[in-house]
């Protein structure tokens, strides 16, 4: 029998896989079914999708999405690896993606830790929007966790800054002097980029141990959550994998001692082996290609 290979588990949109995943296990969390889940997957299952068709709101008018920083992170720093220094307008998109990034991570620290204090999504988007990111790393983070990142980290800080200024200028045109110009075009290189991916680097790692008690424990059952779906999900997998081969072979063997006992079945039964054996082929086919980049899962 042939033996399961990992490298050939894997899915063709990771993105999409991991995001499936990071919403069941928001909504296991929402629902207090995560004992559950650990206890019975498919009385979870049940009871969740009865919950939710209780709910008023949909789901995706509820559930947030938590950005993955990591995937995210290298994601990004591919791009950079990858992308055409010369081409200014390519190296314009990538700026605007690397600073979208960083507020997202802002943004999502902020969003978390002001729901745990009792705000509504309507307030925390009115606050979100109210302040500027200075404000958001400085005073006012200072005011939920008695840290404030431009003091603490200001050269890392600075050098943001300094990049949410140039993408500020992209954006939104006003008239300038050619050494203005210059001096934000000169930014758009492959080393500064990087220098900047570092310095987000610092500040969410600075973010995480700013976090309150209460988020650190959510994120942490998040995490052990989906670690615990995947592993599952591989397990299923390589199960239904080992059934389908050890259906292929008994079907092989019997076809086998057919012809060798030389026993006359009709053809129409024959065929059907045939036939059987084809269906057998095809979703074992069909399991290795909607798999086939499915091997992440583990370290995902």
């Amino acid at each position: 029998m042939a033996s399961f290979n990992y490298q050939e588990y894997t899915d063709e949109n990771p993105d999409f896989y991991n995001g499936i995943v990071d919403l069941l296990a928001q909504l296991l969390i929402h629902y207090d079914l995560e004992e559950v889940y650990y206890e019975n997957r498919v009385k979870a299952h049940k009871l969740l999708n009865q919950k939710n068709r209780d709910e008023k709101l949909p789901f995706d008018k509820r559930i947030l999405v938590i950005i993955e920083f990591e995937r995210e992170h290298k994601k990004i720093l591919e791009n950079v690896m990858c992308v055409n220094e010369n081409n200014d307008e390519e190296m314009l998109i990538l700026l605007i993606h690397i600073i979208r990034f960083f507020e997202r991570i802002v943004n999502e620290h902020i969003c978390f830790e002001l729901e745990n204090r009792g705000f509504t999504q309507s307030e925390t988007k009115t606050i979100l929007h109210k302040f500027n990111i200075d404000e958001k790393m400085g005073w006012f983070l200072k005011i939920l966790s008695g840290k404030d990142y431009t003091q603490t980290s200001s050269n890392n800080w600075s050098l943001i800054k300094n990049y949410i200024i140039t993408r500020n200028f992209y954006i939104h045109y006003a008239p300038a002097t050619f050494s203005v110009y210059d001096g934000h075009k000169k930014k758009l290189n492959k080393k500064d980029f990087k220098s900047v991916l570092e310095a987000i680097s610092d500040c969410y790692c600075f973010l995480i141990e700013c976090r309150s008690k209460d988020i650190k424990d959510q994120y942490e059952r998040i995490e052990n959550l989906k670690k615990y779906i995947k592993e599952q999900d591989i397990k299923d997998r390589k199960e239904q994998y080992e059934e389908l081969m050890i259906l292929k072979k008994r079907i092989s063997c019997l076809k086998n001692n057919v012809e060798e006992l030389d026993i006359k079945y009709p053809n129409d039964q024959y065929e059907e082996a045939n036939d059987i054996e084809k269906q057998v082929d095809n979703l074992l086919s069909k399991f290795k290609e909607s798999n086939s980049q499915h091997d992440n899962l583990e370290g995902s």
